[in-house]
């Protein structure tokens, strides 16, 4: 007689048996109970969630102002005309003779002002000149009155201050009427004196005027 050992095979079913039937197999009685392998899994691996980015406020948009409603325009009221009255016209014409004679008078004030400074400054003027004729008229008779008392006579005089020349005239009463001379030329001789006064040099040894002097006396003159 042989005997079978139910224990070689049924192991190696156990071991490929998974689940329910495992556990049944392992639960047979008078045998221990063998746990099934756990299946390995793949881990699922969550992403990192991305940490939010601020995002910038926008800035908003000028609210446009509402156009400005325009004022009602009303149309403006007519000025009533008035006719001006008698009274009116001859206050207005009064108002206008009354600032035409202050002008007038304004006018005729600023030219009687300047008329009188005109007259004051012609008085003046005029005092000056006469003061002037009156100074010239006593030096004029102070120098009648030397040539009178120095030569004797009022002819000599007279001629002298008119700056007469003349025939015999001493040579002091030619330095008296004529004035001292630009140059004096002079020759001498044995019995005679002659010179020659010189007046009214035009240039180099030229005279308008030439008095011959003999001895003291005018004999002659040349004038050009």
């Amino acid at each position: 007689m042989v005997l079978l050992r139910p224990c070689a095979r049924v192991l190696p079913l156990r071991n490929h048996v998974s689940g329910p039937l495992a556990l049944r197999a392992n639960s047979t009685p008078g045998r221990p109970a063998v746990s099934a392998p756990i299946p390995l899994t793949n881990p699922q691996v969550t992403p990192p969630t991305p940490a939010p980015t601020a995002t910038p406020n926008p800035t908003p948009a000028p609210t446009p102002l509402p156009a400005p409603e325009p004022a009602p325009t009303s149309a403006p009221e007519p000025v009533p005309v008035t006719e001006p009255t008698a009274q009116d016209i001859e206050g207005t014409k009064a108002s206008t003779e009354h600032a035409a004679t202050t002008t007038v008078n304004e006018q005729t004030a600023s030219q009687k002002h300047e008329d009188a400074g005109d007259g004051n400054w012609g008085a003046i003027v005029a005092g000056i000149a006469a003061i002037s004729i009156l100074l010239w008229s006593a030096s004029r008779w102070m120098r009648y009155r030397s040539l009178l008392d120095k030569y004797g006579s009022a002819e000599v005089a007279k001629a002298i201050m008119r700056r007469r020349i003349w025939q015999g005239m001493t040579a002091d009463q030619l330095v008296d009427s004529r004035g001292r001379p630009v140059e004096i030329g002079q020759e001498i001789k044995k019995q005679m004196t002659r010179e020659t006064f010189k007046y009214d040099q035009t240039g180099r040894n030229q005279f308008r005027t030439r008095v011959y002097v003999e001895n003291g006396v005018v004999v002659g003159w040349k004038l050009r």
